[in-house]
């Protein structure tokens, strides 16, 4: 994967997020878009759990152009990249959570159970935690009073290219 320095930007801001939507092409080539439980991140790749019986395995085997989307109060991510099929018990067993006995009953050996891994080969993000909301209230407060529109403060937005050899 390129661009090993960029990760950590990724994983940072991605590990603030249990549950992303991933969006895929059906058959008809129409977007499909469904939340989806954030099984783990690891050397910059996201992985999801999912049931191999669902469409998205399918849509995902046809066409692994994949984009994640991550939204929370003040953190916001869109992520473009390669969509794997995973079926590693291995990974499977060391990612494992109890919530999701639930939909895998027979535990981290259910048959049912596979990962989607997600290669990122781009990360674009809005962050408006911490410094970058200070900014942001100064700006707004600054466009009102002019009467201009807001200027976005350039460190709240950012994008990571991870490579065309990520995807």
């Amino acid at each position: 994967m390129k661009s090993l320095d960029e990760q950590p930007v990724f994983v940072q801001k991605m590990s603030r997020f249990d549950t992303v939507m991933l969006i895929t092409r059906n058959a008809a080539r129409e977007l499909r878009a469904r939340p989806m439980t954030v099984a783990g991140i690891e050397e910059g790749r996201l992985f999801l759990v999912t049931r191999v019986d669902t469409p998205k395995v399918e849509e995902i085997l046809q066409n692994p152009d994949v984009h994640v989307v991550a939204q929370s109060t003040r953190l916001y991510l869109s992520v473009e990249g390669r969509g794997l099929v995973l079926r590693d018990p291995a990974k499977i067993e060391a990612l494992w959570q109890n919530a999701w006995r639930l939909w895998f009953p027979e535990g981290p050996k259910d048959p049912y159970m596979i990962l989607v891994e997600v290669i990122p080969a781009r990360v674009e993000y809005w962050d408006m935690q911490g410094m970058n909301a200070l900014r942001f209230v100064i700006e707004a407060g600054r466009a009102l009073l002019d009467g201009e529109p807001i200027q976005e403060p350039e460190a709240s937005h950012g994008v990571v290219e991870l490579g065309s050899d990520a995807a």
